[in-house]
């Protein structure tokens, strides 16, 4: 049996959904609570994040570059070298009365 051995000491409150990029070579993985968005680099041990404007739920790696991003308010793109969050789907939340 092999041995675990912690490569990242995050502390996230709640992290989710880990993406790996073979192109890049990095793990990305969201910290929901924090509202981040986090690239680690196991080669130099560094994790890079970027901040959302609501709680993140998931991620996702585009072909053409950047990322879809579910948030608690909808889906969006996400360019994270100009931080830009482009709108795709906005959720709209209504009260269920019974």
């Amino acid at each position: 049996m092999g041995t675990v051995e912690c490569v990242l000491d995050c502390r996230a409150e709640l992290a989710e959904g880990p993406v790996w990029d073979p192109g890049q070579s990095v793990l990305y993985w969201v910290n929901i609570k924090a509202r981040e968005i986090h690239c680690f680099d196991p080669a130099t041990g560094s994790d890079r994040h970027w901040k959302t404007p609501t709680d993140v739920g998931s991620i996702g790696l585009r072909r053409g570059g950047g990322m879809v991003v579910a948030l608690k308010t909808g889906f969006f793109f996400y360019d994270p070298p100009s931080r830009t969050f482009t709108v795709i789907s906005v959720l709209l939340m209504s009260a269920c009365r019974g």
